[in-house]
């Protein structure tokens, strides 16, 4: 199983990679959001090139949800994609599909829409449709997580680190609150995190605006050591998401997963990490079914 990490900074390719990662995944300015940090076209080549020099693989993240005003700009990007092809390209909008068999990309797209991957009919589907692999929906138990693994004709990637969106607005929703406040909106805020309070509950939940809305997170980041020796078997990539954690946080969190990996012993890592992580959806069923006899 491979380890892969969201990557903001050239200067991290060493460090990340001597701490266990295989795979870096990267942003490209304007057209990803969520991942802090992006790079322009312009930088990937030199990117790319100082990665395969580590032995490790490069991925790109195009997970947007694109209007049409985006679209020469996605083709752009793609164009440039195709002459110098990462390993794999992450997506969410079918536009990015529909582009990417123009350009003999379509082996190389890992499906990523975060909600919808939620049954193995989803997994059959994108196989028929060539793709490289999947992630499935977020909000994915643990045993849903293995069923999908050993049903899929396609490798099956997981973002197992880290913080974890839970809600989303194309609204700028924290400029909205300010200008609401009577506050001014310093461009500081923008892309940057803040921390959402409610008198109802204990956590704060990081708040993210940038040019694609609003964002919440999960108040703790998700955590996979306990579940990785069962999940293992079935993962092609585990992906450590490095929003809001510092360098030295990440470094530390891919040795720890690249150290069970190699037979690191459990218990510890799983105590290690039990008070600053939770276990996200893993154990908590999300749909609600109606019993006979009962109404809703």
């Amino acid at each position: 199983m491979q380890l892969a990490v969201t990557l903001t900074d050239f200067d991290l390719i060493g460090p990340f990679k001597r701490s266990g990662a295989d795979v870096f995944v990267v942003g490209i300015n304007g057209l990803t959001h969520r991942y802090g940090k992006t790079f322009s076209l312009d930088a990937l080549p030199r990117l790319h090139a100082a990665i395969r020099a580590t032995g490790a693989q490069m991925w790109v993240a195009l997970n947007g949800l694109y209007h049409p005003a985006q679209l020469p700009v996605l083709q752009a990007a793609l164009d440039r994609l195709a002459n110098d092809p990462p390993s794999q390209i992450l997506f969410a909008d079918t536009a990015v599909y529909a582009l990417a068999q123009d350009r003999a990309l379509t082996k190389r797209l890992i499906y990523h829409p975060e909600t919808y991957v939620s049954a193995a009919a989803d997994l059959r589907f994108w196989h028929e449709q060539d793709i490289g692999g999947i992630i499935p929906a977020r909000e994915t138990t643990l045993d849903a997580l293995m069923y999908m693994g050993r049903m899929s004709p396609l490798p099956l990637m997981w973002v197992g680190h880290g913080y974890i969106n839970m809600f989303h607005s194309r609204r700028p929703l924290v400029r909205h609150y300010l200008d609401h406040t009577g506050h001014a909106y310093p461009e500081a805020y923008h892309a940057k995190r803040l921390d959402l309070h409610e008198t109802t509950r204990q956590d704060a939940f990081p708040i993210l605006e940038d040019d694609y809305g609003t964002h919440v997170f999960r108040a703790k980041p998700l955590a996979s050591f306990a579940e990785l020796p069962k999940l293992s078997p079935w993962l092609n990539t585990l992906i450590v998401q490095s929003l809001f954690l510092n360098d030295e946080d990440v470094a530390t969190v891919l040795a720890d997963y690249r150290a069970l990996l190699d037979g690191a012993a459990l218990e510890p890592l799983v105590e290690k990490y039990a008070s600053s992580c939770d276990n996200g959806f893993y154990y908590k069923q999300t749909i609600l079914e109606k019993k006979r006899g009962v109404n809703p």
